[in-house]
């Protein structure tokens, strides 16, 4: 799976290999900010902590207050280790290794002490190159080219020292995407194109094969506020599905609708007097088929969501410093930590 970014390094959708033709779809982003970053809190502190041993912060769940993350500064408030537990017992940490203040690369290990991932970052803190280990000790790594403008330009992806994957990224001089070539084992497999109005809003996406022969279509249209208010669906010429969204008059998202030839589903969203999303209910065929509650502490940051089924808790999201940091799942008691960069998003896990 790649990513694509937009031009202030927000990401606009994940793309997807399916019997060797790219697949995308958009990820509507998360607005909200979450936890105070952890620099805040420990300039809160007005003593001057010397010792190693107190730079740390530690997390525990809201229900049982088992341990479930601890953070690790140096002596100059830089991130230097993060640990992840699963009922009080370690289950995988990461090491940040920076230099004047500038992220150069971030290690991942598994409770074993086996390596998982590097991350590699250049001076700009953009992610260079990823290289991911699997317990038979092969690898694939992933590596990121930018322009003078900090724009992906091409990204390579190499499986055990092999290249097979590369994507090639185009520009305008408004730094908006306008193409994309994917490529398996040096061969131009599909590539898109990507077409904006005067105000810089998306309003074309098309996928080619490598003939030259369209395979599928997004259109999409705009109200006077610059919001999104349809996304057409095309497959080979033939409008396939649609969307439709609506705002309320704080330009909030209160409901999008999904139409085919078959069904309609849509989805509500309801918000408090702060603006903070608090609800999300998802409709199939007019039966409410799954619930979100968000919950907020007294400064509006986003600390955890709530997942419902039925009226029954099925699982709960926890949040950390502007990222989803584990799942507590309700019939097991089971909690999955999260790894991502800082490039990455991502949203709650739908039903």
């Amino acid at each position: 799976m790649q990513n694509i970014y937009d031009k202030i390094d927000s990401l606009i959708s994940d793309v997807t290999y399916l019997n060797n033709i790219i697949v995308t779809y958009e990820k509507q982003l998360n607005e909200n900010k979450l936890f105070k970053k952890l620099e805040e809190l420990k300039n809160e502190n007005e003593k001057l902590i010397k010792n190693i041993t107190d730079l740390k912060n530690k997390y525990y769940d809201d229900n049982d207050n088992k341990l479930g993350k601890i953070i690790y500064y140096d002596d100059k408030n830089n991130l230097i280790r993060q640990e992840c537990y699963n009922d009080n017992k370690l289950n995988s940490y990461h090491k940040y290794y920076c230099d004047n203040n500038k992220l150069g690369k971030i290690i991942y290990y598994d409770d074993k002490n086996n390596l998982i991932k590097i991350e590699y970052y250049n001076n700009g803190n953009k992610l260079d190159c990823i290289k991911c280990y699997d317990s038979n000790k092969s690898y694939c790594h992933y590596k990121y080219y930018y322009d003078d403008k900090n724009n992906l330009i091409k990204t390579e992806q190499y499986n055990d020292d092999k290249l097979t994957y590369i994507d090639c990224y185009y520009y305008d001089n408004k730094n908006n995407l306008i193409k994309k070539e994917h490529y398996i084992y040096d061969k131009l497999n599909s590539y898109y194109k990507y077409n904006y109005n005067d105000k810089n809003n998306l309003i074309k996406t098309e996928c080619y094969d490598n003939s030259n022969s369209i395979l599928y279509c997004y259109k999409y249209n705009y109200d006077n506020k610059n919001n999104k208010i349809k996304e057409e669906f095309y497959r080979y010429g033939v409008l396939y599905d649609y969307k439709c969204y609506y705002y309320n008059n704080a330009n909030k998202l209160i409901k999008e609708k999904h139409c085919d030839s078959n069904e309609m589903n849509y989805a509500e969203y309801n918000y408090d007097d702060k603006n903070n999303l608090i609800k999300e209910e998802y409709y199939y065929c007019d039966k409410l088929t799954g619930r979100y509650e968000h919950y907020y502490d007294d400064k509006n940051n986003l600390i955890k969501i709530e997942c419902y089924d039925n009226d029954k808790l099925k699982y709960t999201e926890y949040y950390d410093d502007n990222k989803l940091d584990h799942i507590k799942h309700s019939d097991n008691n089971e909690i999955d930590h999260v790894e991502q960069s800082d490039n990455d998003e991502i949203d709650h896990i739908m039903l």
